[in-house]
Formats: C-alpha cells, structure tokens, sequence
C-alpha cells in the first residue's frame, strides 16, 4: 500500500507538469497552479496519515520502522505546500487519521 501512495502521488504530480508544460491546459492562470499545490497538499497529507495509521495494524519491526520513517516525511511535505499557499504549515502538533486509507482499501 505503501509504495501505491507514493506511486499515486508522483503520478499525480508528472500527470499536472506534463500537462501544463505540453499547453494541453491552455495559459495555466495562477489559479490553476494553486489547485494543483492544494491536491499535492491532500494527496501528502493522505500519505502521511495513512503511514501513521498503518503504524498501528503493522507487525514486523522492520515494516514499522520503515512507515515512521516516511511519516514524517510526508508531512514535510505538506508543511512546504501548506507554506507555499500561505496556510500554517504545521497546523496542528497532533496529526489526525482522518484522511488515512486503510489497508484493506489495497487489493492484490
């Protein structure tokens, strides 16, 4: 699961730049490039809220050491874009699971 989030968010970021750079969106207003910051914003903080829920359904030391070590990462991430949109980059000291995906939401 965690390698389809990272894959999902990448995608997404690629799948914007390339279309803005090939002019299949037209003259990309300001406007445009926020909503693009807003979504990198969700999908990371998707990201890390999922990796912090996993933390509490993983068993093996390794796959939690490696899921805490992305966390907060992803948060980093956030903090930036949150920064960048002129939001509060870190808004809360507690981040929630609310826009965490479960584990089961991965299907083999």
């Amino acid at each position: 699961m965690a390698a389809s989030l990272e894959n999902s968010g990448i995608a997404t970021y690629m799948a914007g730049i390339k279309a803005a750079t090939a002019g299949r969106l037209g003259t990309v207003p300001p406007a445009v490039v926020t909503e693009l910051a807003e979504l990198a914003l969700l999908v990371e903080n998707t990201a890390g809220q999922s990796y912090q829920n996993g933390l509490s359904v993983i068993k093996s030391a390794a796959g939690i050491k490696t899921a805490a070590s992305i966390q907060p990462v992803e948060f980093q991430h956030a903090a930036i874009l949150s920064f960048v949109l002129g939001k509060y980059p870190v808004p809360s000291a507690f981040t929630g699971v609310t826009l965490a995906r479960r584990p089961s939401d991965y299907k083999v």
